[in-house]
């Protein structure tokens, strides 16, 4: 998650990240004034691939620097042409942005700094006249707005540094929706949607403030697993509803809209190699939404009410941790949300808490139920669509 101030490793360095905690969009920043221009969808498409390629570079350039001085060497020679790419890329697109001061602090330890190297995050805002990803940002201010919140969108030149691993996160403690180069690309292209992905974790989390069932209520661990993906030692049970929207984007693509139209018409090779990107990503994703169905339903369906006579209650927090003890089980522990289920008076009575609990577990598996049901229907009637492509065996 984005926070004021994050330590990270990278190669044999010490880096901390800084990223200042307000903005304003302002005139002289923004990058389209007046009424929204036409895009050209072509260009937008060019220097997306252009932004994502040379990220990926920079990089790789960063993370194999053999010194710090090396390192600050690469930075200053390089930064300041990745930010005028992704400016270019915003103008192209019909986004305005406004520049976020962030920094890079090196050094060997957590306590001692000796490089602190300066660059720009983006807040950044979409249009409707804008490109596929920049309709997309659109769409979620739009909705943000309508239910009275402003959702932070951020691009982050140096995301895949500082969150490896990673695509975008939401993160619910400032309202912000941070990313970097792959999300726009990969949605740019019509390969996956990124930021619907990670907005979809928000729109679950209003409905746990709402008092309404969520998958979101739920969050499995694993202390055994030594395997670091993170769906094996920690998974928020509402990733099956963001892997299920992934699923129905990739089975909505449009073989007759005006992205492929464009797509067709680029050099054969970039049309080849985001076909198959596309149809990797949709077999990753068919894969992933199966498996983490299959783990949460055969946790959930062994539960009973003599595993909940070890739980951990926390009234302030309302919420309960059930330690899983069936060596089997692909979960260790299980953290229930019982906000809006119950009261903080009510936490007091045991009998309350447990029928909460039987609720919201009852509940868990009924939709994990509907949600492997229908990722079942989308791959049975759209994996021939992706097979048809040559890249993948699915």
């Amino acid at each position: 998650m984005l926070s004021k101030s994050r330590s990270f490793t990278l190669g044999l360095l010490f880096l901390t990240i800084i990223v200042s905690s307000t903005v304003s969009m302002s005139k002289g920043h923004s990058q389209q004034a007046g009424q929204p221009l036409p895009t050209n969808q072509r260009e937008s498409l060019i220097l997306a691939d252009q932004l994502y390629t040379e990220t990926s570079s920079f990089i790789e350039k960063m993370q194999q620097a053999p010194s710090q001085e090396a390192l600050v060497q690469i930075f200053n020679e390089n930064i300041r042409k990745l930010q005028n790419l992704a400016e270019q890329y915003f103008k192209s697109a019909n986004i305005s942005f406004a520049k976020v001061p962030a920094k890079l602090e090196l050094g060997t330890s957590a306590a001692k700094v000796d490089h602190v190297l300066s660059y720009d995050t983006y807040q950044i805002r979409g249009s409707q006249q804008g490109d596929r990803f920049s309709r997309t940002l659109n769409g979620i201010d739009a909705y943000s707005k309508k239910n009275n919140q402003n959702v932070r969108l951020i691009f982050d030149p140096l995301y895949a540094i500082n969150f490896q691993g990673s695509f975008g996160h939401f993160d619910p403690r400032k309202n912000s929706l941070t990313f970097g180069s792959s999300a726009n690309y990969f949605d740019s292209l019509g390969m996956t949607k990124v930021l619907r992905h990670e907005i979809q974790h928000y729109f679950e989390q209003l409905k746990i403030v709402d008092g309404k069932q969520t998958l979101a209520r739920a969050v499995f661990f694993n202390d055994r697993s030594t395997d670091h993906t993170p769906y094996n030692k920690h998974l928020r049970a509402d990733e099956a509803e963001t892997h299920l929207r992934d699923l129905r984007s990739f089975a909505s693509y449009n073989k007759d809209s005006s992205l492929e139209k464009v797509l067709q018409n680029m050099p054969a090779e970039f049309y080849k190699s985001v076909a198959s990107q596309r149809a990797r990503g949709y077999l990753q994703e068919y894969r992933t939404a199966d498996d983490l169905i299959r783990k949460m339903s055969e946790t959930l369906s062994t539960l009973t009410i003599h595993d909940f006579a070890d739980m951990s209650v926390s009234k302030d927090e309302l919420s309960v941790m059930l330690e899983l003890k069936k060596g089997h089980l692909p979960y260790t522990r299980l953290i229930l949300n019982l906000t809006g289920l119950i009261t903080a008076e009510e936490f007091s009575d045991i009998n309350k808490i447990k029928s909460a609990i039987q609720q919201t577990i009852r509940w868990q598996l009924a939709r994990n139920q509907e949600i492997q049901k229908e990722i079942t229907s989308l791959h049975k009637n759209n994996g021939y669509k992706f097979k048809a492509c040559g890249a993948v065996h699915l």
